[in-house]
């Protein structure tokens, strides 16, 4: 016997609903969708799959729980549906528990751990018999590690709650792609500050007393004389490029967090060099954003301090480097963990993929 016509459509319609999350795996919309077609179509595993995957995906909408609960097969669904309720519903609730996440659960061992790699890469820097090839170790290190904070933000803005695992290197192309992701959003931030430097130096100082102040043993026509300092054209002119410098430097401390975001979120290392997109992105919800960006540069700025704190303390002749470098790993940890709270809670606004 065939099955009535609708119900045909039904299923149709959920199975056109599911395909479309290929291509929006992190749109809570379409999550809802597939799992309302699912819910009309009898299937209720799958609508409970979908409406928990939307509640992870956007924390604010607490009604999908009802949908979990609808569907849920035995009690340990139900309770599951009753944790994420109970999650915070903001950022501004989720805040002090992302200065905890790096140390939550086996999450401490993995920053442990990460600490002492590093430590020991500072180590054979300094006691390597072939210095270019530890520093080229250690950048090979510090893209490895690049490559895992990009996986922190990614985690988090899926819905993850834990530390992701270390990246692996069965698909080498993306994690070359993932360290691009983090390099690129930096260096996209802070390019204009570095062209106007360049061009400052290239208008305002003398050719010849700049070339033997920048590289004074390699000037071998001027030995025995003393490198002469830049001889600027005028005080305004280093005033001015005081002024603009500032400028952009506070610029690019405003753009990265959202051309980061962007980078992680997309997939892609080109979405930071679109500045009207970061910046309309911005403007969305300016003060969400603001709060978001104040909170980034102020865990690394307590970090910077307390690092260099320890590293003028007696504790840091005893114990080393290795607390210092820990405290790096969770410093950047919970910056990672913060712009993928941000994006969680913003997606709707944001609107990136497709409206939530």
């Amino acid at each position: 016997m065939e099955p009535p016509r609708d119900l045909e459509d039904l299923r149709r319609r959920h199975r056109e609903a599911a395909d479309a999350l290929r291509d929006h795996p992190r749109s809570p919309g379409h999550y809802v969708e597939a799992a309302r077609t699912a819910e009309a179509a009898g299937l209720k595993g799958e609508a409970y799959g979908f409406f928990e995957r939307a509640l992870m995906l956007d924390p604010s909408r607490v009604e999908l729980a009802h949908g979990m609960r609808a569907n849920a097969a035995d009690p340990a669904q139900l309770a599951r549906a009753d944790q994420l309720v109970r999650r915070p519903h903001s950022l501004f609730e989720a805040l002090p528990a992302v200065f905890l996440y790096p140390f939550s659960g086996s999450s401490a061992a993995i920053i442990v751990l990460g600490g002492l790699v590093l430590a020991l890469v500072r180590v054979i820097q300094k006691l390597s018999a072939f210095p270019w090839a530890s520093y080229a170790a250690g950048g090979i290190l510090l893209a490895y590690m690049s490559a895992y904070y990009v996986s922190i933000l990614n985690a988090t803005a899926s819905g993850e709650d834990d530390l992701p695992h270390w990246p692996d290197f069965h698909d080498v192309w993306a994690l070359v792609l993932d360290v691009l992701k983090f390099s690129l959003a930096h260096l996209v931030s802070f390019l204009p500050l570095l062209i106007v430097t360049v061009g400052f130096l290239l208008w305002t100082f003398d050719a010849e007393s700049l070339e033997r102040w920048l590289m004074p043993d390699t000037q071998t026509r001027y030995i025995g004389e003393r490198p002469a300092e830049p001889t600027l054209s005028g005080a305004a002119g280093c005033l001015g490029f005081l002024a603009v410098g500032v400028a952009l430097f506070a610029a690019g401390l405003v753009y990265l967090p959202m051309a980061l975001t962007a980078n992680c979120v997309f997939g892609t290392m080109f979405a930071c060099i679109n500045p009207f997109f970061i910046v309309r992105s911005m403007l969305r919800e300016p003060g969400y954003y603001a709060f978001c960006a104040f909170g980034y540069f102020f865990i690394g700025i307590v970090a910077t301090l307390l690092g260099w704190v320890y590293n003028l303390s007696w504790t840091a002749f005893l114990l080393g480097t290795i607390p210092g470098m820990i405290l790096e790993m969770y410093a950047i940890a919970a910056q990672m963990r913060l712009l993928g709270m941000y994006y969680r809670y913003s997606q709707g606004r944001l609107g990136w993929l497709v409206e939530s």
